[in-house]
């Protein structure tokens, strides 16, 4: 990434925990505005409570670790897909599955938004390994 790209990791816990419309859309305000100053921006979101709740849910009908790392990333990916709604037209509204696909999206949008990843990988961690 370029030195005029910016990794913004949001924590779900912050747009998520409950659900809260209005600072989804706070939040793709300021990101236009970061934008509109030349930035591109790579916004990481984590799944909050609504991905504690699924987890609990998945523990209780004994679902693997990894399977409850799978359901983390979807509810990660939900609030992603909230958020790049929120910001269309100027990031895709498909949701990056890789770090690998960040690259090519930044070119033609100056905002990407995305979730988690693969499990046994947080979205802090993600958002760190998006640096590289």
């Amino acid at each position: 990434m370029s030195a005029l790209n910016i990794v913004l990791k949001i924590g779900g816990s912050v747009v998520a925990s409950p659900l809260n419309p209005r600072l989804i859309l706070e939040y793709s305000k300021v990101l236009d505005r970061i934008s509109m100053e030349g930035f591109k921006v790579l916004v990481v979101t984590g799944g909050g409570g609504l991905a504690r709740m699924l987890i609990d849910c998945a523990k209780a009908i004994n679902m693997s670790q990894e399977s409850q790392d799978r359901v983390a990333i979807q509810a990660s990916r939900v609030i992603a897909q909230l958020l790049a709604e929120a910001l269309k037209p100027a990031t895709p509204i498909t949701i990056p599955r890789r770090i690998s696909e960040v690259s090519k999206l930044l070119k033609r949008y100056n905002i990407v938004v995305m979730g988690g990843i693969r499990p046994g990988i947080t979205t802090d961690t993600v958002a760190a390994l998006a640096t590289v």
